[in-house]
């Protein structure tokens, strides 16, 4: 039964289409849970804006999920 239940999660996940600033930001939260939307613009060279919209993209996709304030909160990916 566990079985099941991971196989329909991930293929939930797998449904989601990630565009690569997506894909890194998981990658980057993967490396290290507590990263700042600061740093991610930074190793993504790209915006802070833009991180936070690939990020409002993940959460609302059921991809990722912050835990805590956003001073001393982590990301998880799920």
């Amino acid at each position: 039964m566990f079985g099941k239940t991971t196989q329909k999660t991930t293929q939930k996940k797998s449904d989601v289409p990630l565009n690569k600033n997506q894909i890194k930001v998981i990658e980057l939260i993967r490396e290290n849970s507590n990263i700042t939307i600061k740093e991610m613009a930074k190793h993504l060279k790209i915006t802070i804006d833009g991180v936070k919209y690939n990020l409002n993209k993940l959460i609302k996709n059921n991809v990722i999920e912050r835990v805590g304030p956003d001073n001393g909160g982590y990301w998880i990916v799920k």
